[in-house]
């Protein structure tokens, strides 16, 4: 399906503790998967005014209860803060993500009881069977920068600006299991997907809280400004050839190199203004009310 909206994203930046903190896990199952290691590390430093923080994270091995798929990824975010503790404050962040995964495209609708292409006999494959190539892959790549700044009018009120830069490429090729046919046949696809997304945005917000007609005001307004840009390669399909449904081979297919058959290209462009309030109507009972006004192309 295709989700719509907004995403609050709240980013690990620089604060007034410092801290060292991590952890690691090793995750196991009974299917004999590969085990799956993570770890992440969380590194915040302060020297007068000014912090630097440091996340990373790792991830290697397969997919719980699942046969031959792989995820693999890496992700660095360094930042840095001036003027903690002031008025104004400067923060300054950089994100960089790196997946390189053996995806897994699921089972043949025949093995699953209670759908109609259920078939008994294909029933009684391994749930965890892996009917895809060893040569499927999907490898993303993502980068953002960040710059805010923020400054305190008073006690109760913050104007804050903050530009972002964002970058996100992925290169995908999966096979699906396709259909089933007795005794043992599985028919499969292979797919591709090639894009890459590049967006700038800038916000500028006042927030605050202020007391009016006997009760409690909490603000959030501003303006802002977004540019987008998306650009897409479309591939046709490839048939890799059939399996057998109790024993998938992924090494049956000789991958040939494909050239795009289209290409796509979208730009967007979008400017907002808008107002929320949030009254605090008694100490268990809010009122919210807001409004947004925005022009896409």
């Amino acid at each position: 399906g295709g989700a719509a909206g907004y995403v609050n994203l709240v980013t690990k930046t620089p604060t007034t503790e410092n801290f060292v903190r991590g952890e690691a896990s090793l995750a196991f199952d009974d299917y004999g998967t590969d085990p799956l290691f993570r770890s992440t590390l969380d590194v915040n430093q302060r020297v007068g005014s000014v912090a630097v923080r440091m996340n990373g994270m790792y991830e290697h091995g397969g997919v719980m209860g699942r046969d031959v798929a792989e995820a693999d990824a890496y992700g660095l975010a360094p930042s840095i803060a001036f003027g903690l503790g002031t008025d104004f404050r400067a923060i300054f962040s950089y994100e960089h993500l790196k997946r390189d995964d053996l995806p897994d495209w699921g089972v043949p609708g025949a093995t699953a009881k209670g759908i109609f292409r259920y078939d008994p006999v294909a029933g009684r494959a391994g749930r965890d069977n892996f009917y895809g190539l060893a040569s499927d892959r999907d490898d993303v790549q993502g980068d953002r920068v960040m710059a805010r700044f923020e400054y305190d009018l008073s006690d109760s009120f913050t104007v804050t600006n903050q530009t972002v830069w964002d970058r996100s490429e992925r290169y995908a090729q999966y096979t699906v299991p396709t259909g089933f046919t007795a005794p043992s046949t599985v028919t499969t696809q292979r797919q591709f997907y090639d894009r890459l997304n590049e967006s700038f945005s800038n916000q500028t917000n006042l927030a605050g809280t202020f007391v009016a007609g006997g009760v409690k005001h909490t603000i959030s307004t501003g303006v802002e400004y977004t540019h987008e840009t998306s650009d897409a390669n479309r591939f046709n399909t490839q048939n890799p050839g059939n399996t057998n449904i109790f024993n998938p081979n992924p090494n049956r297919y000789n991958v040939a190199p494909l050239n795009p058959t289209q290409v796509n290209a979208i730009e967007i462009d979008t400017i907002a203004a808008y107002f929320y309030d949030t009254i605090a109507l008694t100490r268990k009972l809010d009122l919210v009310g807001g409004l947004r006004v925005e022009h896409y192309n």
